[in-house]
């Protein structure tokens, strides 16, 4: 996992999410002999459960699971599940056409296992046009799926995409373990990304 695909997952993990990263989408091109190739992987693969409450901090003898801080800039609904097919640059934000092809959604859709199959078509035209679907979760319930893309710059024509950039992420996380300090200081993880920001909290490092 390079360094921008797990700074995106920490503060997605961080605001509740499922994820998964670099999942590969594999296409099968011949039937006799059986053949696969590989057209693109996902660089993240999310996913949030609705009627999420924000947990408030600890009391002493709390058990507790840890910080989870919702970003207004994430739009995360509170009533619907809420699942995000996302592309991540170092550069400027934006989504490969790999990304946007019919066959990558339909196959992002059926991985994660929430759509009905006579759905999928029209979400992934949905999806490719807009940018953003609603609809109901197989098991009961509404869920919006996006294309979110996560770069280091804005893009500069308009999309019909959400945008967030890595910068903004930064600065989101090193928030958040500023305001929880007494709760980050005992944690012992393994996230490198995480851990770069709790080193530069203990040091006493201005965020960027």
């Amino acid at each position: 996992m390079d360094t921008a695909v797990a700074l995106v997952t920490t503060y997605l993990q961080m605001n509740g999410y499922f994820v998964q990263t670099e999942v590969p989408i594999v296409e099968r091109v011949s039937k006799d002999p059986p053949r696969f190739e590989q057209i693109t992987d996902i660089d993240v693969l999310a996913v949030r459960f609705p009627s999420f409450i924000h947990t408030p901090p600890p009391r002493e003898r709390d058990q507790w699971a840890g910080i989870v801080s919702v970003d207004p800039a994430l739009g995360a609904p509170h009533d619907e599940m809420d699942v995000i097919i996302g592309e991540v640059k170092e550069g400027p934000s934006r989504l490969n056409p790999n990304l946007t092809e019919p066959r990558v959604l339909r196959a992002a859709l059926q991985h994660t296992g929430g759509c009905m199959p006579e759905q999928i078509e029209t979400l992934v035209q949905q999806l490719v046009e807009e940018g953003e679907a609603r609809t109901t979760h197989c098991h009961g319930g509404a869920q919006r799926l996006r294309l979110v893309a996560f770069g280091g710059t804005e893009p500069q024509r308009a999309r019909s995409y959400r945008v967030i950039s890595l910068g903004h992420i930064f600065a989101f996380l090193q928030e958040t373990v500023e305001s929880n300090r007494a709760v980050f200081k005992v944690v012992d993880t393994r996230n490198a990304a995480l851990a770069m920001i709790l080193l530069a909290a203990k040091l006493g490092l201005e965020s960027v």
